[in-house]
């Protein structure tokens, strides 16, 4: 199971298309894109790989009930895998969904060497969304 937490708000990644020419150019391997809207914010603050299920946990200050809505992208472009009814409410300020790996069209595990984002945006109004930005390969090493 391999955890990543996500890093303070980066103000100048303020888009899906913003936090990955960052990640870019910043060489990161996990970024997080919060841009603040009047009627609420969405945070995504980790994922996890559990039991064939990718897990991803946020919180919102968006009214319980309200959908969040999700996107996994890999090395840019959109996972078709991914189901389009990603939905899932905000209860007591906090979100997760968790999407099972090897069903359907899903892969049975996530590639290491791909850099994968997922995008939250409320279902309402996807001005106010978040971005969470990682890999599996782990932190780098000096070389000795």
């Amino acid at each position: 199971m391999k955890v990543t937490r996500l890093l303070d708000a980066l103000p100048l990644a303020t888009s899906a298309v913003g936090a990955m020419a960052l990640i870019a150019a910043l060489g990161m391997t996990s970024c997080s894109a919060l841009a603040p809207k009047v009627g609420g914010n969405i945070t995504i603050e980790s994922i996890q790989v559990v039991s064939g299920r990718l897990i991803f946990t946020g919180r919102s200050t968006l009214p319980d009930g309200t959908y969040v809505q999700t996107q996994l992208f890999a090395d840019g472009g959109p996972e078709t895998w991914w189901p389009s009814d990603s939905g899932v409410p905000v209860q007591d300020g906090v979100w997760r969904i968790a999407v099972p790996l090897g069903e359907e069209e899903a892969p049975g595990e996530l590639d290491p060497a791909v850099q994968y984002m997922l995008r939250a945006w409320a279902q309402d109004n996807p001005s106010i969304e978040a971005v969470f930005c990682f890999d599996l390969a782990g932190p780098l090493t000096p070389e000795g």
